[in-house]
C-alpha cells in the first residue's frame, strides 16, 4: 500500500494518529521531519502533531533534535522493527519444516511465540483433511493448558514462571485443564525433561496437540512448533509418535537461525 493511501486510511481512525506520525517519519528519505512536514503528510493539525510527538519522545519511539527541531524515529521504534523482522525471518525459515510435518502427519501445524503472558500463532499450515481447526494466525492462546504454551513455558526461567504464576488467572476450559500452580510447575518440569508437551483435551474437549520448544537466545524470543488435530483421528498415543520428527524440525530451525 502506498504511503498516501495508507495515511488516508488511517485518518479516519483517531486511535491511529500516533501510527500515522511514525509511518511518516519512517518514510522520510533523510529520516528527519519538522512538525509542519509531518502535519502536511498526515493531515493532522500542527498542535496535534506536536502533542503526539512529545508523547512518543517520552516513550522513546521518537527522538527530538532540540537544535533544529527535527524529529526522527527513536530506539524503541527501531527495536520494535527488529522484533517484527526477526519474527518474519523465523516464519520464513520454519515454513519448510512446517510443510514437512504437514506432509508427514496430514494435520494442522502451528508455529507459536510468547507474547506477554500468552502465546500467539505466528504461522499455520492447515490439515489436509476436510475438517480442521479454527485457530488463526495472530490469535492468542493460554500458556498453561496448550501444548505450544507449555513448551514455551518450559523455555522460561524459574523466576519468569513464578512471576507468571503470581498473576495468571486460570480458567478451566475442560475437565483436564490444569488450574493448580503446583500441578503446572510439575508439568513444566516434565516438559523440560522429555523435551515435548502434550495438550490432552486441556484447552478443547475434542482436540489433542503435541509441541516442542524452539529457543534461540540471539533473538531473545521463545518459539514452539506443534501438531494439532481432532481426537477422533489423533489420539495422545498417535501424537507422541511425531515427537522425534518435531524435535528434528526444531533442531533444523535453530541451526538455520544461527
Amino acid at each position: 500500500m502506498a504511503i498516501d493511501r495508507q495515511q488516508e486510511k488511517m485518518k479516519s481512525q483517531s486511535s491511529l494518529k500516533a501510527l500515522q506520525i511514525l509511518v511518516c517519519l519512517a518514510e522520510k528519505k533523510d529520516s528527519t521531519s519538522t512538525i509542519s512536514e509531518v502535519s502536511n503528510v498526515t493531515g493532522l493539525s500542527p498542535s496535534t502533531v506536536h502533542r503526539i510527538l512529545q508523547e512518543l519522545s517520552e516513550c522513546g519511539f521518537v527522538q527530538n533534535n532540540k537544535v533544529d527541531h527535527h524529529y526522527s524515529l527513536g530506539f524503541s521504534s527501531w527495536s520494535l522493527a527488529m522484533k517484527i523482522k526477526n519474527q518474519n525471518f523465523v516464519i520464513k525459515i520454519a515454513y519448510e519444516e512446517m510443510l514437512r510435518l504437514n506432509d508427514l502427519s496430514s494435520e494442522t501445524i502451528h508455529l507459536m511465540e510468547l507474547e506477554g503472558d500468552r502465546g500467539v500463532y505466528l504461522e499455520k499450515i492447515p490439515t489436509k483433511y476436510s475438517i480442521g481447526l479454527l485457530s488463526q494466525v495472530g490469535g492468542h492462546f493460554p500458556l498453561y493448558c496448550t501444548a505450544g504454551g507449555k513448551s514455551i513455558l518450559s523455555s522460561q526461567s524459574d523466576e519468569w514462571i513464578e512471576e507468571y504464576l503470581s498473576h495468571v488467572k486460570f480458567q478451566k476450559y475442560t475437565q483436564n485443564t490444569i488450574v493448580d500452580p503446583n500441578a503446572l510447575r510439575e508439568e513444566i518440569k516434565n516438559v523440560r525433561q522429555q523435551g515435548y508437551s502434550i495438550d490432552d483435551h486441556e484447552h478443547h474437549n475434542d482436540i489433542v496437540c503435541v509441541a516442542v520448544p524452539i529457543f534461540q537466545n540471539s533473538f531473545n524470543n521463545h518459539f514452539a512448533i506443534g501438531i494439532s488435530a481432532p481426537d477422533y483421528r489423533f489420539s495422545v498415543d498417535k501424537a507422541k509418535t511425531f515427537v522425534n520428527e518435531l524435535k528434528e524440525s526444531a533442531s533444523r530451525i535453530i541451526q538455520m537461525l544461527r
